[in-house]
């Protein structure tokens, strides 16, 4: 299972969703992990912090002209 946005963010969901709920594992998305992006342009605390509130724009930001 995969959390994204602000709910993603509290570590104790996520735990009572993996321990109670589903007994399989749970990840928080990051949509950047498969970016290459530059360390002095942006900082990689921040970009970690706000992760998975990002998983929607990074979507579209990815998508190409007439996609649908």
């Amino acid at each position: 299972i995969y959390l994204s946005g602000g709910c993603s963010k509290s570590i104790e969901l996520k735990r009572l969703i993996e321990d109670r709920v589903v007994d399989i594992p749970v990840e928080v998305v990051n949509p950047f992990a498969g970016i290459n992006y530059s360390e002095k342009a942006f900082d990689s605390e921040y970009l970690e912090y706000v992760a998975p509130l990002m998983a929607v724009v990074v979507g579209l930001a990815l998508r190409r002209t007439g996609d649908k």
